[in-house]
């Protein structure tokens, strides 16, 4: 046991040491930037920030952010199927928690 304590603490070091240096790269970059460089990262962050509002524009419009019932498992795998993301109740009637999550969801 003591061989293995010994790999893992050189290992931790060796390990430590690279992200010590990645972050010391880091750094140097952060610190060598010029304007154009500030530039072409405040684009790169409007870009983005453009690209977000779109992506909840068009999730608002597909309905995204609103509680339904679903009767079908048809609808379902529709519905599913166009979302990257969804966030699914399934409730049978002698759950009785299933309609203090149902309000929690509708806010």
């Amino acid at each position: 046991m003591a061989a293995e304590a010994i790999v893992a603490r050189q290992v931790a070091s060796v390990v430590a040491a690279e992200m010590e240096k990645a972050v010391d790269e880091e750094i140097d970059r952060l610190d060598n930037m010029t304007e154009d460089d500030y530039a072409a990262l405040r684009r790169k962050r409007i870009n983005e920030m453009k690209k977000e509002k779109e992506n909840k524009e068009k999730w608002k419009r597909e309905g995204h952010g609103e509680l339904q019932e679903l009767q079908t498992e048809k609808d379902f795998f529709d519905l599913v199927k166009k979302s990257q993301r969804v966030v699914a109740l399934f409730v049978r009637q002698a759950n009785i928690h299933a309609d203090t999550l149902r309000e929690h969801l509708a806010v």
